[in-house]
Order: structure tokens, then C-alpha cells, then sequence
């Protein structure tokens, strides 16, 4: 895959272009808009090629699952960020807003095209039932340590003591 920010285009639309403390959408003609529209079309079909071929590359599960994770997580937040900028947007100019609603239909597609290709939310989910798993055990592991016995380790530790 290439070093580049595969959603760089979504990215720049919903973070710089439509925040109107950064840019004023109004200096921006028609023409740069539509452009803008066609680059983020691009970029989601080039995202689905991409994900299709990694899945076709990668044979661990966990890497797989690690990698569509990822888009997943870095296009929820997109799509956040897009909905809260959505009324500052609708009150500045139409311009802006159909910019604005070609942004969250192209993420749309996009997290659609992920849950539909590589399972329900099941997956990425994974990940967050581990961490808790983890932190149970890390738990459970401080309360051996603090009991009169102590953990496994720490009895092995004693019993090998001279």
C-alpha cells in the first residue's frame, strides 16, 4: 500500500475545507467544488480496491481485522466531525452544504461497503472485548498479588529463594 493518508481528500474536506473558522467556503467557486466532490468519489473507490486487495494479501485474521478496524475508526470519527460541522455549514451557504452532504454520503458508502464486505461490527469490536478482557485479568492479577498467598510467579520466586 502506498506511505500516503488513504483518506486524505475526505479528510480535507470535512476537517479544513467545511470548518468555517478555517475557510470561507463562499471564496470558493463552483468548479473547485465539483472538484472536490469527483476527488472524494475517487478516493472511495480507490479505498475499496485497496481493501479488497489487502484482504486478498493479508492471510492473518488479526491483521485483517486490525487494518479494516482502522478505516473503520478513522471514518466514524470523519463522519462525527462532518454531522457537528452540518449546521454551521447549512447556515453559511448552499454551496457548502451540498459539499458537506457529499462528504457524509461518501463516508457512508464507504463504512457501508466495510460493514457489507467484512462483517457486521462484530469485528472491530473484537478488539475493544480484548482490552476489557485484559484489563479484568490485569485486575484480577493485582488482587493475587495482594493476597497473603501472592501470585503464581511471585510463590515460584519464594520457593527457588536459598
Amino acid at each position: 500500500m502506498d506511505e500516503k493518508y488513504a483518506l486524505r481528500w475526505l479528510d480535507l474536506v470535512v476537517t479544513t475545507i467545511l470548518d468555517p473558522a478555517k475557510t470561507n467556503i463562499s471564496t470558493i467557486g463552483s468548479h473547485e467544488l465539483e472538484s472536490f466532490g469527483s476527488l472524494m468519489q475517487q478516493e472511495i473507490t480507490q479505498n475499496k480496491t485497496i481493501l479488497s486487495q489487502a484482504a486478498f494479501r493479508i492471510f492473518s485474521k488479526r491483521k485483517i481485522q486490525r487494518m479494516v478496524g482502522q478505516y473503520h475508526k478513522s471514518l466514524f470519527l470523519l463522519l462525527e466531525t462532518a454531522f457537528e460541522r452540518h449546521p454551521q455549514i447549512a447556515a453559511t451557504s448552499e454551496k457548502a452544504m451540498s459539499l458537506g452532504k457529499t462528504a457524509i454520503e461518501a463516508i457512508n458508502e464507504l463504512l457501508d461497503f466495510i460493514e457489507h464486505r467484512f462483517g457486521s461490527t462484530s469485528i472491530w469490536t473484537a478488539g475493544y472485548r480484548r482490552l476489557t478482557l485484559l484489563a479484568s485479568e490485569t485486575a484480577s492479577q493485582k488482587d493475587l498479588k495482594n493476597s497473603p498467598r501472592g501470585s503464581m510467579r511471585q510463590r515460584r520466586a519464594r520457593r527457588w529463594q536459598p
